[in-house]
């Protein structure tokens, strides 16, 4: 888990909107892969701040959700791999 602060925002210029794909909002989180690719994983809201969780249980929420994903991803890789 990285906390970025304001003045630590990844330059869009450099980045596009990876790190912020819904506009620049604070706070958000992003669920990463390890080779820093963003996850799709929202709080399911239909609100324009995906990445904006307002209860910890949506957090919680989401992190089971990015664990599935990354599993997922990671099996298919090794059925690729085979």
């Amino acid at each position: 888990m990285v906390l970025a602060g304001d003045e630590m925002e990844p330059d869009p210029e450099r980045w596009g909107n990876k790190f912020a794909p819904d506009g620049v909002y604070y706070p958000r989180i992003i669920f990463l892969t390890h080779k820093g690719n963003r996850m799709n994983v929202t709080n399911n809201k239909e609100d324009q701040y995906k990445f904006w969780y307002d209860e910890p249980d949506g957090i919680a929420a989401a992190m089971d959700r990015a664990v599935e994903v990354f599993k997922a991803h990671e099996d298919n890789r090794e059925k690729t791999e085979l």
